[in-house]
């Protein structure tokens, strides 16, 4: 992976953790928001539930105040009750304390009497009979009760008490305040709220929760309910406030103003970082892989005019490519030095090869004739002569040989006769004494197409064969054949057989000669095969590679 693209993905995860910092952040801050929502919505809920129980509380006080008046336990007891008593004590309560109802009965649900202000038309009890007629009210164990109790005046908020009578019979005060569109205006007024009375079914309740705001931004108005249990502590009615959340507006702009500019500075951020990284670090990387790859300096020489860290890199390339190209110089110098001290010795080896196999052999061919003539010098002049003129010619031949070797010619004499008399005159220099014989079998034509140095490496391979046979193998007959190969029309074959003493290939010492006959081969692409055995000669093959005919010589 790249280091452009380990940025790039490097500066993507810097964005997706800003974004989600940033979405973190309003999530917190909603949520914060929301939290302070319940708070104002329990709060509320709270100042309600006092209000109402300090409204139910004064009707509390009145009620157990009237319990204990001993003139309204007489009354009660009456078994008829006194009526004129009743009106004029019990009725001017009613305005006093705030009731709109009065009730008194007995357990048995006989209304005694009963009390209400102008334009209250309910005279039934706001308790069901059964309750009175089966005694459950007098088997209460509460000595006064609280409930809810839905007129056809509107709702009551009721509160009995019972009395404490002589009569076997059990009397209870039923007083009743009636939640009116005044009372509701006030309560809302207390609590900076709309109050309204809802139906007690669970749909109901769940829409007033369930409200929200079109606008995301803009909180759902707080709403309050609270149920308003009636005898059988069943919900009658929804008490339900509708208040207007606080105005947040400008804390939503505050929020909104901060969310952008926190937006703004991370996007900002980040486009620094990268151009930054563009500018100062992939920029110059980008210039050093150019220069690396064209082995060129231009690229980095606006890195190397800059003064930053990667200065030192461009100047270490720098350093590199003239160390490497110092090093270059060395490595041709030294090439060329091993070239020439190759050539050198090799030709040396050449110039050994050739003295080993042309100047020494005809030395030693002269060194022969002289002996042969020494021998004959008594008994026959007529053969020493013609010996010492054998030797005088290879003496002769033997200088220009020299000559040609000093001036890197040919021999003159591959140049002036063919190829097959060089070699027959070649055998009858080296067999001076006369003791071998020859069977020479040369194609002339084939000999041709080699080019004169080929002919040369031939006569001097040809030479070293009959010394060895002559002078190691002491051979009486030496058998030379060049012919083309049978098999490989594109190779000559050269073969020299002689019936010497032969040796042992794998055991024998080798000479120089035969390391000279194989270095010649393997320097012309031939191939050399040496075949012999003690007491069968030896035999020498060569495979020579056959030239174009257009180089032929």
């Amino acid at each position: 992976m790249s280091i452009k693209l380990r940025l790039a993905l490097l500066l993507g995860l810097l964005l997706l953790v800003f974004v989600f910092c940033l979405l973190a952040l309003r999530t917190l801050e909603r949520r914060q928001f929301e939290e302070a929502l319940t708070s104002a919505r329990r709060d509320d809920a709270k100042l309600l539930g006092n209000w109402i129980d300090l409204r139910a509380a004064s009707l509390r006080r009145f009620a157990d105040d009237a319990s204990a008046w001993p003139q309204l336990a007489t009354f009660a007891s009456a078994p008829d009750g006194t009526p004129d008593w009743a009106a004029r004590h019990l009725d001017p309560l009613l305005p006093r304390h705030g009731l709109d109802a009065l009730w008194l009965a007995r357990a048995d649900g006989t209304v005694i009497h009963h009390a209400a202000l102008p334009g209250f038309a309910a005279s039934s009890l706001p308790v069901p009979a059964p309750a009175l007629a089966t005694g459950e009210l007098a088997a209460s164990d509460a000595a006064d009760r609280g409930y809810f109790h839905l007129s056809p005046a509107g709702l009551l908020e009721i509160r009995c008490v019972r009395l404490d009578v002589s009569t076997p019979s059990s009397v209870w005060l039923f007083a009743g305040r009636l939640w009116d569109l005044t009372y509701l205006a006030r309560l809302g007024d207390l609590t900076d709220s709309a109050a309204e009375l809802a139906p007690p079914d669970a749909s109901a309740i769940a829409d007033a929760l369930g409200e929200t705001s079109p606008d995301p931004d803009v909180p759902a108005p707080i709403v309050v309910l609270r149920p308003l249990a009636g005898w059988d502590g069943e919900p009658v009615q929804n008490l339900r406030l509708l208040k207007n959340a606080p105005d947040i507006s400008f804390r939503i702009e505050a929020d909104r103003l901060k969310t952008r500019v926190f937006l703004l500075f991370g996007l900002c951020l980040i486009a620094s970082l990268a151009v930054s990284l563009h500018q100062w670090v992939l920029r110059p990387l980008g210039w050093i892989t150019d220069s690396l790859a064209r082995h060129d300096t231009a690229p980095i020489q606006p890195l190397l005019r800059a003064h930053t860290e990667l200065t030192r890199v461009a100047r270490l390339i720098v350093s590199s490519f003239e160390h490497r190209e110092e090093l270059r110089r060395e490595v041709a110098e030294r090439r060329h030095a091993e070239a020439e001290l190759q050539r050198t010795l090799e030709e040396r080896a050449r110039l050994g090869r050739d003295l080993h196999d042309g100047v020494i052999q005809s030395i030693y061919a002269a060194g022969l004739g002289l002996a042969a003539a020494r021998k004959k010098l008594a008994t026959d002049p007529t053969a020493t002569e013609r010996h010492l003129t054998q030797v005088a010619d290879v003496l002769n031949d033997t200088i220009r040989d020299v000559r040609d070797f000093i001036t890197g010619l040919e021999p003159e004499t591959l140049r002036d006769d063919s190829f097959a008399h060089t070699v027959t005159r070649l055998f009858n220099a080296m067999n001076a004494s006369g003791a071998a014989s020859a069977d020479l079998a040369l194609d002339e034509t084939l000999a041709s197409r080699f080019p004169v140095p080929l002919r040369t490496e031939l006569l001097l391979l040809i030479r070293e064969a009959i010394s060895n046979a002559l002078r190691h193998g002491q051979a009486r007959h030496v058998s030379i054949r060049l012919a083309p190969d049978p098999d490989e029309p594109d190779l000559a074959r050269l073969e020299i057989v002689d019936d010497g003493s032969g040796f042992d290939p794998a055991t024998s010492r080798r000479g120089r000669g035969l390391d000279n006959l194989a270095a010649r081969a393997s320097a012309q692409g031939a191939d050399f095969h040496l075949d012999s055995a003690p007491g069968r000669g030896t035999r020498l093959a060569f495979a020579f590679p056959l030239p174009p005919s257009d180089e032929a010589g």
